[in-house]
């Protein structure tokens, strides 16, 4: 029987749809919904950044150091998302704050009424696994960010290294 259910978010689009299918079976099956999100200036996602925008909490830079000349635009943006959170000590929290209130409402429009919520820093894998543990979790939900192979080989994937380790049955969402 599943009693707790993880769900972890990095405010992306398929974490949120992993949010919302874990509600929906957490309010069918009346169990606790732990609502999970990991900082890492590392990880900063497109999705995480428009929000912080949204919110004046951060500004997108659209030019790249010269020192940066022939780097991927993916990778100079995370580089750049990376030193504007360093410069802003409040804002990962702020940022982590925003996604978990997102998440929740979310959660409660698809049927979860036990809802709690955590907060780690750095190693997202790492510390979900141990969050999933502390809280006893039946089931982890995350979203597949769809990456693409080479992506995913440079930065890894979250999901994938949380299903291949945990101690429970995992969902992953597209």
């Amino acid at each position: 029987m599943i009693r707790t259910i993880l769900a972890a978010t990095d405010g992306s689009a398929p974490a949120e749809r992993a949010v919302a299918v874990a509600a929906e079976i957490a309010g069918k099956m009346d169990a606790r919904l732990v609502l999970a999100h990991v900082m890492s200036a590392q990880l900063v996602n497109d999705d995480v950044l428009q929000l912080a925008e949204v919110e004046h909490m951060a500004e997108r830079k659209t030019t790249t150091h010269p020192n940066l000349a022939g780097v991927p635009s993916w990778m100079t943006d995370a580089m750049i998302s990376i030193a504007r959170a360093q410069e802003a000590p409040g804002l990962l929290q702020s940022l982590a704050k925003q996604v978990l209130d997102r998440a929740t409402i979310t959660a409660r429009q698809n049927g979860a009424e036990d809802i709690r919520r955590a907060v780690e820093e750095n190693k997202p894998a790492e510390k979900i696994l141990a969050i999933a543990e502390w809280e006893g979790a039946d089931l982890i939900a995350v979203g597949s960010r769809g990456l693409g192979t080479i992506r995913e080989v440079v930065l890894g994937s979250v999901s994938r290294r949380i299903a291949q380790d945990a101690a429970c049955p995992c969902l992953v969402v597209k």
